[in-house]
């Protein structure tokens, strides 16, 4: 009978210590699929949902100002963007194509070689619809 006791105490003690390091497992899971996911949502302020009067053309050009979709507008369009040249443009048109429309206007940052920076000067200068 004191042998079965032992049995059981040792079986009980590697359950739990067998439980504990899954727990710990878990967690540092947990943590890192939290961290990759607050990584991949978008940058900057919150844009509402609601209707703006954004432009009606693609692109309005108006004293220096020129008002661009980047969910629509093609090569020629995005070129005439602050610091956007053709290869800077194809790369979001390929984005676009790849990943989707663009559903605030930070996400453009997503594109390889679009940083804050560029953001700054075009944010002004872009929209989504």
């Amino acid at each position: 009978m004191k042998k079965n006791r032992k049995v059981k105490i040792i079986l009980f003690t590697f359950i739990l210590i067998i439980a504990v390091i899954g727990g710990i497992i878990i967690q540092a899971y947990d943590n890192r699929y939290r961290n990759f996911f607050i990584e991949k949502q978008p940058l900057g302020e919150v844009v509402s949902e609601a209707p703006t009067l954004d432009p009606e053309p693609a692109e309005i050009s108006t004293e220096d100002k020129v008002y661009v979709n980047i969910n629509t507008d093609d090569i020629s369009e995005l070129d005439k963007l602050d610091g956007i040249g053709e290869k800077m443009a194809q790369r979001i048109i390929n984005y676009r194509k790849e990943h989707g429309n663009f559903e605030v206007i930070e996400d453009i940052m997503r594109v390889s070689g679009i940083g804050e920076k560029t953001f700054e000067n075009i944010k002004d200068n872009i929209y989504v619809k």
